[in-house]
Order: structure tokens, then sequence, then C-alpha cells
């Protein structure tokens, strides 16, 4: 099975056409790739680096961002998958722009990560 791919290109036209792609995507394969986003490739790299520098964190590090319920945080391992019963063993750092107070990481633990998200958010927000 591959990942698709979903164009965002002309997304004002073709909201219910992107909209049920992204549904399909993620009910049956779980996973898509965007393009035609309007980000620059050197924006999505430099947040990745980021994401790749909180993930490379000890967990103690990281646990001073706890999910808090309103899918804002980090988790590890928290998720049960209903068809085994089991822990996925994965772990997310899950971002939005509200309910993220305390949340952030701390800039001694990684410099400059709020302000690159935020920034990075606005950006997919446009």
């Amino acid at each position: 099975m591959s990942v698709p791919t979903i164009s965002l290109h002309d997304f004002a036209a073709r909201r219910v056409e992107i909209t049920e792609g992204l549904m399909r995507a993620s009910t049956e394969v779980g996973f898509f790739t965007l393009s035609n986003h309007g980000i620059p490739q050197e924006d999505v790299d430099a947040m990745f680096a980021f994401s790749k520098r909180f993930f490379a964190l000890p967990d103690e590090v990281k646990a001073k961002t706890p999910l808090n319920g309103k899918n804002a945080g980090w988790e590890k391992n928290t998720q049960v998958r209903p068809s085994t019963g089991t822990a996925d063993q994965k772990e997310s750092l899950q971002l939005q722009f509200a309910r993220m107070e305390g949340l952030w990481p701390a800039d001694e633990d990684i410099e400059g990560f709020k302000a690159k998200a935020e920034a990075f958010m606005e950006q997919i927000r446009e």
C-alpha cells in the first residue's frame, strides 16, 4: 500500500474533492502527503529539524510538556490500538494555537522552538 499524495492546488475550487481525499487517506491508509501547499521546502525542512531535536531530548525533558487532555502536549506509548489492545510504539508532540500554556518546550531545552513552531503554524493557517 502506498502513501497517497493530495494536492492542495486550487483549494477553494476543489475543497470538497480535497476533503474527500483527506478523509479517504486518513481512514484507509492512515497517512498522506500534501503537495502544492505553498509553504517553502526550506521552512518545512527547518520545522522537521526542530522536531528531530525535540524528540532527541531525554523523556524526562519532554515530559515537562505533558498531553493536557485537550489534544496538546507530548505523549509516548499512551494510545492503545483497538485491534491489538497494546500501546502504539510511538510518541508525538501535538501543537495548537490555543491551550498551550505551560506546554511549550523551555528555551533552555530547545532554544527558539516556540517561536519557530508558531511561525510555521501561521504559514499553515494562511
